[in-house]
Parts: C-alpha cells; sequence; structure tokens
C-alpha cells in the first residue's frame, strides 16, 4: 500500500465497469494526456478526497450513475510523472450510463477482454491484462 511519506502530484481513480463480459471503455478527446486513445473511466481526485469518494463523484459527472458497491482492485504508480491511480471495480451502481462530458470523452464503449480497441492508454491496458 502507498505510504504517507509517499507524495504524487497527480492523484486519480479508475473505474472498471465490466456487464455481459465486456468493459466500459471511454475513447478520450481534448485531454492533456492521452488525447485520441481509449480508457477506462478515469478522474481526479480532489484535495482531501478519499480515493472511493472521488470514485463516487467522478462516476457520477462522467457517466451518470450512482455507486452503490465497489471494491478496490489495485493502485498503479508512474514515479516518472509522478501519479498514482487508484483502481476500482464497480460492483452495482442505478442509473443509465450516459457520456456526460462529450468535450472529454468523444464516445463510450463496450469491448471484450479478448478484443479491446487500439489505442489504449498504457495503465489501462496494464491494468485491463491483469484482469483477463
Amino acid at each position: 500500500m502507498i505510504t504517507k511519506t509517499e507524495h504524487f502530484k497527480t492523484h486519480l481513480v479508475s473505474s472498471v465497469l465490466i456487464e455481459s463480459d465486456k468493459v466500459l471503455l471511454s475513447l478520450r478527446h481534448q485531454t492533456k494526456m492521452y488525447p485520441g486513445f481509449w480508457s477506462l473511466p478515469t478522474g481526479h481526485i480532489e484535495l482531501c478526497e478519499e480515493p472511493k469518494d472521488a470514485l463516487v463523484r467522478e462516476c457520477s459527472e462522467e457517466l451518470g450513475i450512482q455507486i452503490e458497491e465497489a471494491k478496490l482492485l489495485t493502485y498503479k504508480i508512474d514515479k516518472d510523472e509522478s501519479i498514482v491511480n487508484y483502481v476500482y471495480q464497480i460492483i452495482s451502481y442505478q442509473g443509465k450510463i450516459l457520456n456526460q462530458e462529450p468535450h472529454l470523452c468523444r464516445q463510450l464503449g463496450w469491448f471484450s477482454l479478448d478484443n479491446l480497441p487500439k489505442p489504449l492508454t498504457p495503465v489501462s491496458q496494464s491494468i485491463l491484462l491483469e484482469l483477463n
């Protein structure tokens, strides 16, 4: 686990949502990092916000859903970029998944873990390879 002495410039939270053996991915658009790449839905953790609270907020803002249950799968660290990314699997939610941020996400899509789109962000690819 991450120790209190470790400091990162950027704290992110990513959502793994699997339904009917397909994972939800977003096509990044007009973003600072990896525009034009497919990615797990990901957002920034705000200052003093807990990762799970950020997950709930980001899923509401980006996807229009309310998280009922989620579990922490892993976290990924990029020391070169000073980024930590907490990865949660969504177990249950309420609402209909919609692209709430079309200015940052060109589209949402469901993909088989055996047939993922390209290009895929490196961290999303790493997470999904671990699931497969």
